[in-house]
């Protein structure tokens, strides 16, 4: 958690803190106060209209770069099988 909390890059979601209490879990990122990645591209987010194609290629580019800073540091997300059928990824 420690390696986790101490990432600082421009394109991700900074981990403020954690607590965790027996079953009972919880983590604590910054607040992203134009909506998050999934509403902002879907129109959701604080202008209320979905990104233009040209906006929605630099965000694909900034979130490789995003990656690539984490992978750097052997931060490697794996999501299994129901995380991508989940989203309709096959």
């Amino acid at each position: 958690m420690r390696l986790l909390c101490s990432i600082r890059h421009p394109n991700v979601v900074r981990l403020l803190g954690y607590a965790a209490e027996g079953q009972a879990q919880c983590l604590v990122y910054e607040l992203m106060a134009c909506g998050n990645l999934e509403e902002v591209l879907a129109g959701g987010g604080r202008g209320g209209r979905a990104l233009p194609w040209c906006a929605r290629v630099r965000v694909a580019a900034q979130m490789s770069y995003a990656l690539s800073y984490l992978h750097a540091r052997g931060i490697i997300h794996r999501c299994g099988r129901e995380c991508g059928r989940s989203r309709g990824l096959r």
